[in-house]
């Protein structure tokens, strides 16, 4: 038989995870008083975070599948029961060789991060590795800045600089950024050349990176749970 699909968005790249998923958890306590699910997929770290946090309120005893999940690793799903999915597991030090080979005469590398969990998440994966490009960039962080604060520091980056973005829709402000936003953002102040780790974010001026598809983690998670329901185990 053909599955059922409900769908919930969180919305919380432009809404605190801290003061959002009390409330969403009481909404969604209200509509699914009488339901019950088979399987839940979740996609992205804060939607994973608020599924295991409220599970046994919403969807006791429910598997849940994940795929977005970024700098996930076997220990960090230790002590979760019925938890699995597919790992986000970008290759920003390959994006940041692909730079250096690309622009041979860049000095400068101007990192971009938000105040978002995703943000500060990817920041603390480049600062495993930052250490290991000092003999070809000097970094410039633009972490957690408003947008006149990112205006601001843009207009000063040298002409030799290329920007990593690692992420840019909320400011420490509460203001929020949609994609072609914080890309024309970017462009308009300095116009260097920026590259990302995700392919949907290649647009609109972005010129490249050792991208990852959200597609092809979506569609494999998507199968795990058919599996799943029509009876494999996990």
């Amino acid at each position: 038989a053909e599955a059922e699909i409900d769908l919930e968005y969180l919305d919380s790249k432009r809404h605190a995870p801290e003061t959002l998923f009390p409330k969403v958890a009481d909404l969604l306590a209200y509509k699914l008083a009488n339901r019950s699910y088979g399987a839940v997929i979740v996609s992205d770290n804060n939607a994973f975070d608020f599924a295991v946090k409220y599970r046994d309120r919403l969807f006791p005893g429910t598997v849940i599948f994940f795929c977005g999940l970024n700098n996930l690793t076997p220990e960090s799903l230790a002590g979760f029961h019925k938890v699995t999915g597919v790992a986000e597991n970008f290759d920003m030090r390959k994006t940041i060789s692909l730079i250096h080979q690309v622009h041979p005469n860049a000095r400068h590398l101007a990192v971009v991060s938000d105040v978002t969990s995703t943000g500060r998440i990817n920041r603390r994966s480049f600062e495993r590795i930052r250490n290991e490009f000092r003999m070809f960039f000097s970094i410039i962080d633009l972490e957690e800045l408003t947008s006149d604060e990112m205006e601001a520091k843009l207009r000063q980056l040298p002409p030799n600089t290329v920007i990593l973005n690692l992420s840019y829709y909320r400011g420490p402000l509460g203001e929020t950024f949609t994609l072609p936003e914080a890309q024309t953002l970017f462009r308009n102040n300095g116009n260097l050349p920026v590259y990302t780790l995700w392919d949907f974010t290649i647009r609109d001026g972005v010129l490249g990176g050792m991208v990852i598809r959200g597609e092809d983690q979506g569609f494999r998670a998507a199968r795990m749970t058919k599996d799943y329901l029509n009876g494999q185990a996990y």
